[in-house]
């Protein structure tokens, strides 16, 4: 809310002038609102960024301190360090009986009418690589609307008012959906690191940092939470470790394994954009693995999926799991109604 400063008194904006054209004298007036007002919009803008500074700063000097409280100078390819200290793969997803139940229950008939359906379902995959492609994008702040989204992956020119960086995220995106989708297909429920490389340098098209992990120079930093991510020279192998947990896990459930990855590769960072894209698709690449539906993080929920992370962070995976057990039933309703059969409560 923008609220007027003291020395500023509105009402003088608004005086109709004691002589001259009115007309001359009402044109005056507005212009002396909108001045009055654009210079309080650009003072919150200043403050904001101010705040912002501030909020950065600290976050660093957080980060430095950790780093050093935590490795003490050691230099540490492996990762052991960093999941010694957060308990990267000891915390789990902690689905509750109904929802894992519940989720079994509704595979079986989703199964049921895939077949049904001969499997081939055009018009909802089509749905949900809009439905994810803008809401995925959007939580990272790309402005592109949903409408513009569907125009984009209809094969039109992008808006003129968008940013080649705006469009080459949802054509990006989209391209990285598509693979996750064949990669699924095949039926192969390993994934390769150089799958991983291949979906984020889909999401980051037309970026040459598509595919690259961190650079030994570059710390992760998140400037809205004081978190310890991974060291650079530490992140591909930690990706390559998580990889194996997800191969060594395969006994575990599905929504399990796939929230579970999920938080841990937002929290690795391994890359220097596209980590939270990246994550929601190879996510989703476990859970299609299994024959379940994908999971889309509508923008609407954008705050409870940040915070819930941070929670998870201070080691509580609760939040962060209802969350994604809610949307799975969401998907599996859409599913149902595509498919004209009736969900299972």
């Amino acid at each position: 809310m923008i609220t007027l400063q003291e020395n500023e008194n509105p009402s003088e904006a608004l005086t109709t002038p004691s002589s001259g054209d009115d007309y001359v004298g009402g044109v005056a007036g507005v212009g002396t609102c909108l001045a009055a007002f654009f210079g309080l919009r650009v003072d919150w803008l200043r403050r904001q960024r101010e705040k912002l500074r501030k909020q950065h700063e600290e976050t660093v000097e957080y980060i430095q301190n950790e780093i050093t409280k935590v490795y003490n100078g050691t230099i540490d390819p492996f990762g052991r360090i960093l999941s010694n200290y957060c308990k990267l793969f000891e915390l789990r997803a902690t689905a509750h009986d109904k929802d894992v139940d519940a989720f079994n229950q509704k595979l079986m008939k989703l199964g049921v009418g895939r077949r049904a359906a001969g499997l081939r379902m055009p018009d909802l995959l089509m749905k949900l690589k809009i439905d994810m492609t803008y809401n995925s994008n959007a939580i990272e702040g790309n402005p592109i609307s949903y409408t513009e989204t569907a125009i984009i992956l209809s094969g039109f020119v992008g808006p003129r008012r968008r940013s080649i960086r705006d469009v080459h995220d949802i054509v990006g995106h989209a391209a990285a959906f598509d693979e996750v989708q064949k990669s699924a297909a095949v039926g192969n429920s390993q994934i390769s690191i150089d799958e991983v490389k291949l979906v984020h340098r889909l999401v980051l098209f037309g970026s040459e940092d598509g595919g690259v992990f961190q650079k030994e120079e570059e710390i992760a930093v998140i400037t809205a939470t004081k978190v310890l991510l991974a060291m650079p020279d530490e992140t591909e192998a930690l990706v390559q470790r998580l990889l194996i947990w997800l191969s060594k896990n395969s006994n575990v459930h599905p929504f399990v394994l796939a929230v579970t990855f999920h938080y841990i590769f937002v929290r690795i960072h391994p890359f220097r954009d596209g980590n939270g894209r990246t994550a929601r698709l190879l996510s989703n690449l476990v859970l299609m693995q299994h024959g379940y539906p994908l999971i889309v993080v509508p923008l609407g929920a954008k705050t409870q999926y940040m915070t819930s992370l941070r929670q998870w962070n201070k080691g509580d995976p609760g939040p962060f799991t209802s969350l994604m057990a809610n949307l799975l039933h969401k998907s599996f309703d859409l599913y149902f109604s595509s498919l004209k059969i009736s969900g299972t409560k």
